[in-house]
């Protein structure tokens, strides 16, 4: 298998950060890091009971990045999207986030990015978590690649504490791409993957593991 030759950062929460420092320093990685400019900054998240707000920005300085811009081709074939427009009213997951430890100054999550593949059965979302909300995530896909359905969805959709419109819209987006396989990954919630499945009898929905293979 030959070595990785470059890295896209989904946005910069630490668990989609953290293992950056250990990738440059344990395996010579040379490749080019892919963000949005936003990604590097601290952040906040409220916790339950009025316990302090605690840090989820990236656990160490990221390195030198390449700014993701709305769409960056990484290679051909793969596409890398951010800066997402988010349609009023349409659902997305920034509750709670902040910008500063007091959480006066609500964080909109906007280094939110994905990744379009391109295969032989149809484009191919990959998602990280999704904060954006999948309809407006697909619907920016759409709009800057020309693309009017999807094979796949790929990810984590952030829904574990959304509320049932949020699933609903999340199902009319998956309908309305014409999406016949969803793996939903670890923010989904597993209440959340299995309401997907019970709304969308003709998509392939299945849960995302770490090391599954996704076979298509």
């Amino acid at each position: 298998m030959g070595a990785a030759r470059g890295l896209a950062l989904s946005h910069g929460h630490y668990d989609h950060t953290g293992g950056v420092s250990a990738l440059l320093e344990s395996t010579g990685f040379a490749g080019a890091v892919h963000a949005h400019p936003a990604c590097a900054s601290a952040r906040w998240a409220e916790e339950p009971d009025g316990k302090p707000r605690r840090r989820i920005g990236p656990p160490k300085p990221l390195p030198e990045f390449a700014p993701a811009g709305q769409a960056t081709v990484l290679t051909p074939g793969l596409t890398m999207l951010a800066d997402i427009p988010r349609a009023p009213g349409r659902f997305q997951s920034v509750r709670g986030f902040s910008l500063d430890r007091e959480g006066r100054e609500p964080d909109p999550v906007p280094d939110d990015a994905f990744l379009v593949l391109e295969t032989a059965k149809g484009p191919v979302v990959i998602l990280g978590c999704c904060h954006s909300g999948l309809y407006n995530s697909l619907s920016c896909a759409s709009a800057r690649l020309g693309l009017t359905s999807f094979h796949a969805v790929l990810g984590g959709l952030h829904l574990y504490d959304a509320d049932a419109n949020a699933v609903k819209e999340t199902a009319a987006a998956i309908a309305a791409f014409g999406i016949r396989q969803l793996v939903a990954g670890h923010c989904t919630g597993p209440d959340r993957v299995r309401a997907l499945h019970a709304l969308l009898p003709s998509c392939d929905v299945r849960a995302m593991a770490a090391g599954q293979a996704w076979i298509y």
